[in-house]
């Protein structure tokens, strides 16, 4: 099939016109020609119509190809114009190609037309693709450009100058601007040495000379630079154009740096905190890895390095079920639980959130040994038990002692008393006066035991006399009772205490005194007062067979030892004091008292 051609013919000849139609179809071409012969009829074909190729007779009555020529001209259309005339000469055809036209040919030679216009056609095809690619390529340049200047990373071109050994600004973006502190228009040429002086000290140059020479893009992890003008952390992206120009992209990291080092800082600060703090302290990763240990996790569990949280707290081959920490990581919120140690020991564990400088989600548990406080709770329930007890015990022994012996008294006094009154009658003034006097020493005898009671209950010479003198009262009744020898020994200074501080001091050494008398089968025994300036030592010990001292680590210990150890602990406590214990078998036993006013 014949290529459709769209002729605008400038012709005034309506046979020169069919002549030329016959001349395209000869030539291969299937063509629709619209024919004018004014400047009017041309101007309005070109605004109506698309156009191949524009022939034109060069003189026409009114009109003629070189005002056609200008008239496409001034329209600014890039149309193949073939002049076709019939009696011009040479230098009228030069002179038309000089003012634009493609081709100029005779009517007697319109076999030379369909080649003309097939290499005008195919000259037109070039410059339409030359003028898009131009357009393309201002137009990416404009885009380009844009991007250049509106990137938020500094950019900077250079090129090299004697062989490498320096470099020249190029180009540089309004990023660059900002951050180098300069003007474009104010370095471009210079030398990046001048600009820069310490860019060989920073090792900047060296990746500069390095890219240049091997083409190889390099990045430039963040490096300090410092001269007179301007200092400050950058990260730099160093790569070779095609032309040999080498570009840098760089940002200005000052501010993250100085937020890295600020966090860096805290995050020692907070990790030698967690190293003294007496609980042991972790952070745990959710693949189960131990990130941080302090020194009482250490001393607990030993070094975490390499081995998985569940192995080195629990002993166990794989992850725990319903591991408290995932449920951290999940909730994001504060769990507290207990851990348990195959050595019984129990710490009381708190786990938090804790989102590492890097945004590593990470778990940090801190475990506080509640074992001794387990124990003591233990102890103190026992201890109320045991004290409760031994208060119903103490009332029955006085009840019994009041009703076995002072109320059995008093009624046999009521008795000798009623028949020495009904039978007074009959008796001489002398039995009479021995039964009073056999009344009056069992009321004596009465008198007697019912002092005995109270001043075991709280003897009064500790309030009159104090403690001194209520201790050595303490250590002749003990040992009228049990046959031990036992001396008061004072040393220093002596002062009183308040009432409640005697009374607590008292009652340690009484029932330190009742082990000696119960239990300890000793031959001598010492209470010993030791006055300092600003403490009191009080301390017990016998010579008897000693005891084993319960272990503080299992349960039940603290009660284990009886209930005079533990009230006298607990006596201890109340004071804010020290209370030592120490015995070994063979070798007696050692209570001692420090007590700080």
């Amino acid at each position: 099939m014949s290529p459709q051609l769209r002729v605008l013919l400038i012709e005034d000849s309506e046979d020169d016109a069919l002549l030329l139609a016959r001349a395209l179809r000869h030539g291969g071409y299937e063509a629709a020609i619209e024919r004018v012969d004014t400047p009017d009829d041309m101007a309005a074909a070109l605004e109506q119509h698309e156009w191949d190729i524009i022939i034109s007779d060069y003189v026409m009555p009114q009109f003629s190809a070189p005002d056609a020529l200008r008239l496409l001209q001034n329209k600014g259309i890039d149309i193949p114009f073939i002049i076709i005339s019939g009696a011009v000469d040479e230098e009228t055809a030069v002179a038309a190609m000089k003012i634009g036209a493609h081709d100029f040919i005779s009517k007697g030679n319109l076999a030379r037309l369909a080649p003309a216009i097939e290499r005008e056609l195919r000259d037109a095809q070039n410059r339409h693709d030359q003028r898009q690619a131009k357009k393309a390529l201002q137009q990416s340049e404009i885009r380009f450009r844009e991007l250049f200047q509106n990137m938020s990373s500094g950019v900077v071109v250079y090129e090299a100058v004697d062989g490498g050994s320096d470099f020249i600004f190029k180009d540089l973006n309004w990023s660059g601007e900002l951050i180098d502190k300069i003007k474009r228009n104010d370095v471009l040429d210079q030398k990046v040495t001048d600009i820069f002086p310490g860019i060989k000290e920073s090792g900047l140059f060296d990746t500069l000379q390095r890219v240049w020479s091997t083409g190889e893009p390099e990045y430039y992890p963040a490096a300090f630079y410092k001269d007179r003008r301007i200092e400050g952390w950058r990260n730099n992206y160093v790569y070779k154009l095609p032309t040999g120009e080498i570009v840098i992209t760089y940002d200005d990291v000052t501010e993250e740096k100085r937020s890295e080092d600020a966090l860096r800082a805290e995050r020692k600060r907070l990790f030698d905190t967690l190293e003294k703090i007496p609980a042991f302290v972790c952070l745990q990763a959710q693949d189960y890895s131990i990130r941080f240990a302090n020194r009482e996790f250490r001393k607990v569990f030993g070094d975490p390095e390499g081995t998985p949280c569940f192995a080195i707290m629990q002993g166990k081959d794989e992850p725990c079920e319903d591991c408290p920490a995932l449920s951290v990581f999940e909730s994001k919120t504060q769990l507290v639980w207990e851990l348990t140690r195959p050595n019984g020991r129990v710490y009381m564990t708190y786990g938090n959130y804790f989102g590492d400088m890097d945004g590593q989600p990470l778990v940090l548990e801190m475990g506080i040994d509640i074992t001794e406080q387990r124990l003591l709770n233990d102890q103190v329930q026992a201890y109320s038990g045991q004290i409760t007890q031994a208060y119903e015990e103490e009332r029955k022994r006085i009840a019994r002692e009041l009703h076995d012996d002072t109320i059995q008294v008093l009624a046999n006094l009521g008795m000798e008393i009623d028949l020495l009154t009904a039978s007074s009658h009959k008796l001489s003034e002398d039995q009479i006066h021995n039964g009073l006097e056999q009344i009056r020493s069992k009321t004596d005898d009465l008198l007697t035991g019912l002092r005995h009671i109270t001043q075991a209950l709280r003897p009064p010479m500790l309030d009159e006399l104090g403690l001194i003198f209520a201790l050595q009262w303490l250590s002749d009744e003990t040992s009228a009772q049990s046959g031990i020898g036992i001396q008061v020994q004072v040393k220093g200074s002596e002062r009183r205490f308040s009432p409640d501080r005697e009374l607590l001091l008292f009652r340690i050494a009484q029932e330190a005194l009742s082990n000696v008398r119960k239990h300890s089968e000793a031959a001598k025994a010492y209470v010993n007062l030791r006055f300092y300036s600003e403490k009191l030592v009080l301390s017990i010990n016998d010579n008897g067979k000693g005891f084993k001292l319960p272990d503080k680590t299992k349960a039940g210990a603290f009660h284990a030892g009886g209930l005079g150890l533990i009230g006298m602990r607990e006596r201890a406590k109340l004071l804010n004091g020290n209370l030592i214990i120490s015995s070994e078998f063979g070798k007696g036993t050692t209570i001692t008292l420090e007590y700080s006013e």
